[in-house]
């Protein structure tokens, strides 16, 4: 599996990535946010933590995808007070920022071990240390303004402290997590958040022996609408439990003791339910190795299995996070410790065969040590957007794209063009650019594109390769008008009728004769003309090759010097002379002949006054010959 997801309507190619947080390492050594493809190859250093900086140190905890695309997470120390802050990351800019630095104890401070959630558009987390009580606090933030609010103080006896796991959304709507310590016997709770009204109820006490104590991972809501999760300590042999919780009635049920040796013990993290119906985990401690294992665990009948021990340097050891189950089948996580520099791993389990690959060492500069970490899978995508949906042969159309996830250096977005149905089978070519981030691609249509009216264009990527959905519209495109003309001298006429026309100046940089619209256009001196046509209803336009025009005012008649029109201009009646046996006609400024004398010789007077006031021309042609005279009527 590639991690490849194909989206039939759209013909959109989905690519996914892993994104995850080491709490050291990089060229600080104060962590890093980094990612690696679907498979969880390539890992890339995205950003490195600073010590005393903005972007703060020691990030104990996982990031989240928030529906802005942004990733968000927190530091335990570092910020302006040195009280840790939450931070976004943008994979698609690379840019960061912070968005709240703690800077106070009554406000919380000190995340340690979560991650945050979003709730109808709110985000909402927790801290391990600060409050009224110093016992941490529950807060909400808000993603648009970055105004954050404490929600409910952890106050030890009542409702539990130091919490380390993440909160969870569930069926009812409401928030559940849990905490380290605190309530009536000080092993922990499990409480309930209501967003709606603020309102934090204590659930249920841990009590050590029969129900496990201390939990640091988050609970998970299997199929069966149970609450699952682990503590750290107690059961019958003081290594922690895996549990279930009934939200109905807040009743909880030990369904395993950790005994170290056999099963593992002391985990961190927290459960997964996978395709397969299981819970998967991990322990802190124990197994073949006492370095860990990872296990299956059924919710139906509680049989458990141990899938794989952590070994050391082979693959890793002192699994302090969860796992994630990514699009491609695969479950994926980290190690603390263990791997060739004993700074920890990244792995791959595949819970169909029980096989288990090493993906990653962790060595230093490519981060170390991830602490209570769980990856997270992002997709990569391309969204082409909007364009123009009536477009010609050979112009120019800008196609603006938009993407989620990150694209990596030396990649090039290409716009592409399907065939007539909307078939990107044979995809063209008409477009590109050199990016990774959003923007708009200039194209061109090319000329030997047929016309048709369902047309669709879609930008992909190159490096990772993806393609993007198309535009969402059938695009129209058109065939340009013909734009020959026919020369009668001097009178130059496009052979398209029933078009728009703006004649030219070729001899002056194809300037726009002002006023000259018609189909015909009779030039008033020598040169070389052009017109442009534009089909009416579509807007397709086209520019005539040049043509030249050189009889104009040149007599060349035998008779020329006799050749004469008075009086001009003339508002009644004009007289013509010519020697000669010619054809006069008199032509209007937009090229249509208005009268026609045949074999005409010697004077004839002519009955000017219907024309329309403007000037003719007089053209006397034989079959020699051209003559013409400007004529204006008054």
């Amino acid at each position: 599996m590639t991690g490849l997801f194909i989206n039939s309507a759209s013909f959109a190619q989905v690519q996914h990535q892993l994104w995850g947080i080491t709490s050291k390492g990089g060229p600080n050594d104060d962590g890093v946010i980094f990612k690696t493809d679907a498979s969880g190859n390539n890992e890339m250093i995205k950003q490195s933590f600073t010590p005393g900086g903005p972007n703060s140190t020691d990030a104990y905890g996982s990031l989240m995808r928030g529906s802005d695309g942004n990733l968000y997470g927190m530091t335990w120390y570092g910020g302006s007070d040195g009280s840790g802050n939450i931070f976004l990351f943008d994979p698609r800019t690379s840019g960061f920022s912070s968005k709240h630095d703690f800077t106070d104890m009554p406000n919380g401070r000190w995340p340690q071990g979560n991650s945050l959630i979003e709730v109808g558009g709110m985000y909402y987390g927790m801290t391990n240390q600060g409050g009224i009580s110093d016992n941490g606090v529950l807060f909400q933030l808000d993603p648009a303004t970055g105004t954050y609010t404490k929600k409910a103080d952890f106050s030890e006896t009542s409702n539990g402290g130091f919490p380390y796991g993440s909160l969870i959304l569930a069926t009812d709507g409401m928030l559940y997590g849990m905490t380290s310590l605190g309530g009536i016997n000080d092993d922990g709770v499990i409480f309930q958040y209501n967003p709606a009204t603020s309102s934090l109820t204590k659930k249920f006490d841990f009590d050590g022996t029969n129900h496990g104590s201390s939990p640091y991972g988050s609970l998970v809501q299997a199929t069966d609408g149970m609450l699952y999760g682990m503590t750290k300590y107690g059961g019958t042999n003081g290594y922690g439990v895996i549990f279930k919780f009934n939200p109905v009635n807040s009743s909880v049920t030990k369904l395993l003791d950790f005994d170290m040796s056999g099963n593992g013990g002391n985990p961190d993290g927290s459960l997964i339910q996978a395709t397969d119906g299981k819970l998967y985990g991990m322990t802190e401690a124990g197994g073949a190795n006492s370095m860990g294992v990872l296990f299956q665990f059924s919710p139906v009948n509680s049989n458990f299995v141990d899938k794989v021990d952590f070994d050391g340097s082979n693959n890793g050891s002192t699994p302090l996070g969860g796992l994630i189950q990514a699009t491609d089948g695969m479950l994926y996580g980290l190690t603390s410790t263990g791997g060739t520099s004993d700074m920890g791993v990244m792995f791959q389990y595949n819970p169909a065969t029980s096989a288990f690959v090493k993906k990653t060492d962790f060595a230093g500069l490519n981060g170390s040590n991830p602490e209570y970490t769980t990856l997270i899978e992002i997709p990569v995508t391309i969204s082409t957007s909007a364009v123009s949906l009536t477009n010609c042969v050979g112009s120019t159309v800008s196609i603006p794209y938009t993407i989620q996830g990150a694209y990596d250096d030396g990649n090039v977005f290409t716009a592409q063009l399907s065939d007539a149905t909307g078939s990107f089978a044979n995809p063209v070519v008409i477009g590109s650019i050199s990016s990774t981030n959003a923007g708009t691609i200039t194209a061109v249509i090319p000329a030997s594109t047929a016309p048709g009216t369902a047309y669709r264009i879609r930008v992909v990527g190159s490096i990772p390769v993806v393609t993007g959905s198309d535009n969402g519209a059938n695009l129209s495109i058109n065939a340009l008008p013909d734009k020959t003309t026919t020369l009668n001298s001097p009178v130059i006429t496009a052979n398209l009728a029933g078009a728009g026309y703006q004649w030219l100046n070729c001899g002056t940089g194809y300037s726009i004769i002002s006023g000259q619209t018609s189909q015909s256009y009779t030039p008033t001196a020598n040169g070389s003309y052009a017109v442009i046509v534009t089909v009416n209803g579509n807007g397709c336009s086209d520019t005539s090759s040049c043509v030249t025009v050189t009889h104009i005012g040149i007599d060349e008649l035998a008779g020329k010097n006799q050749f004469n029109v008075y009086p001009n201009p003339s508002s009644g009646v004009a007289t013509i002379i010519i020697p000669e046996k010619t054809t006069i006609d008199i032509i209007d400024i937009e090229g249509q002949v208005i009268k026609t004398i045949n074999n005409f010789e010697g004077r004839v007077k002519v009955d000017v006054e219907n024309l329309s006031k403007g000037v003719y021309l007089i053209k006397a042609t034989n079959d020699k010959e051209i003559l013409t005279k400007t004529f204006i009527k008054e």
